[in-house]
């Protein structure tokens, strides 16, 4: 009972490159682990997946505080280096630029609403030469609700292709970190979400890859 008495007191660590951490060896994820000194020291550490299953991988653990402290570091130097988050920024504003000058789906729509119009015409002409009933009736009122909710959707497409990010408010967004309290861990994260990609650590050194364009997936050892 008193042997177990400390691992109660132990609260559970929060590994801040779960899913990022990367084994330099076998390209496999590192995951987070915990450990007891002969002495009761609790150690906390990532260790290569491959390895805790004996896959063949003798990546070495390597000690949780050091790796993230490394990687926190190097956020850090992003974030005030402000010809690199001008470079982030401009580049970010090129995507979004590329993302949301399709002119595709109001297109669709304004194409939509033409033949609607037309649609609406023919009605009133068959009105003029004496045909009306109630399918004629219930057939214009369709035609007029389709009417008002194309001209509506065309709107709000307008109005989000006005209200788009500049560069200047990406910058903005991004030098923020500059303020944040460096030693919560929740702002951690925040860090490491936004600019982190990937993180490979090898035997000789640590390769970081950032997240510099809209393309999410995670960067592969191959690629390193």
């Amino acid at each position: 009972e008193n042997k177990r008495a400390p691992a109660r007191k132990w609260t559970k660590a929060d590994y801040l490159l779960t899913g990022r951490l990367f084994c330099g060896s076998c390209g496999g994820t590192m995951v987070g682990e915990s450990g007891t000194s002969k002495n009761g020291n609790k150690h906390l550490y990532y260790n290569c997946l491959a390895k805790k299953r004996r896959q063949g991988c003798r990546k070495k653990a390597i000690k949780k505080q050091w790796i993230e402290s490394l990687v926190i570091e190097r956020a850090k130097k992003i974030v005030f280096d402000d010809e690199l988050l001008g470079f982030i920024s401009e580049n970010t504003d090129q995507y979004y630029v590329a993302q949301n000058t399709d002119t595709s789906y109001t297109d669709s729509l304004r194409a939509e609403l033409v033949e609607t119009e037309r649609a609406l015409a023919n009605i009133l002409k068959a009105i003029e030469a004496g045909i009306f009933n109630d399918t004629t009736k219930q057939r214009m009122d369709e035609l007029d609700e389709r009417k008002k909710g194309l001209e509506a959707a065309i709107a709000e497409s307008g109005l989000r292709q006005g209200l788009r990010l500049t560069k200047e408010h990406i910058f903005y967004f991004l030098s923020k970190y500059r303020e944040v309290d460096y030693s919560d861990p929740e702002a951690q994260k925040r860090l490491i979400a936004t600019f982190i990609n990937s993180v490979f650590v090898y035997d000789d050194k640590v390769v970081m890859t950032f997240n510099y364009s809209g393309d999410n997936r995670t960067i592969t050892l191959n690629e390193v």
